[in-house]
């Protein structure tokens, strides 16, 4: 850090006062004494008051540094001795400011550093997670058309081989059997294996939609 930069502020010190409450301000009972000592004692209380003392507070502005000086500034003080005074003091401070604000720095690029490792491992296992979610359920839906693919194989088998077996019956009971075997087939629901097949989508696609709507 080439300069520093110290903040000052300027600050009256207060102190407590007995008081009471007349007119719709608080009074020092001190002065009521003096002018209506009758009033003095109505209820008295404490309230906090400016002294008329004051202190020149520097301190270092900068973000985890805790460096500052006060100075009390005395009635009658020669203000141009002071200043001076004041400022030596604050160049003598510099390097400790500085040596401070290196080490308030590199803490907070530490810091910095090990939160975005920290947001790029959450990232990674938030990642994995939808890729895994993913494959289930690819895999979950693959397996439902499998289990169609071999219900449909079955249908088919069973009408084929009733029909093989309806071919080899009486003459007089073919008829009847067709039509019943007809029916069957209406009332039978075959899934589309190809429909749901085109439908199906893959671990990276599923992966991929997922990642779109975050």
């Amino acid at each position: 850090m080439a300069t520093n930069t110290i903040g000052l502020t300027l600050i009256e010190d207060s102190h407590e006062v007995e008081v009471v409450y007349v007119d719709g301000k608080y009074t020092p009972t001190k002065d009521l004494k003096k002018s209506q000592p009758w009033m003095a004692s109505r209820w008295p209380s404490k309230r906090d008051f400016p002294s008329g003392q004051f202190r020149l507070r520097a301190y270092s502005p900068y973000l985890r540094t805790t460096w500052q000086r006060e100075w009390k500034i005395r009635d009658g003080q020669d203000l141009s001795r002071f200043a001076k005074t004041v400022a030596r003091e604050l160049r003598k401070a510099t390097t400790e400011i500085s040596e401070e604000f290196a080490v308030a720095s590199e803490q907070i690029r530490r810091e910095r550093e090990e939160w975005a490792r920290q947001r790029e491992k959450w990232r990674i296992e938030h990642d994995n997670k939808i890729r895994q979610e993913a494959v289930t359920k690819s895999t979950v839906a693959l397996e439902g058309i499998i289990s169609d693919w071999c219900r449909v194989k079955k249908i088919h088998e069973f009408f084929d081989e009733l029909e093989t077996a309806i071919g080899h019956s009486p003459d007089e009971r073919k008829a009847q059997l067709h039509d019943r075997l007809h029916s069957a087939r209406e009332l039978t629901r075959i899934p589309d294996v190809l429909e749901i097949l085109k439908a199906w989508k893959t671990p990276e696609e599923i992966y991929e939609e997922k990642k779109r709507r975050g």
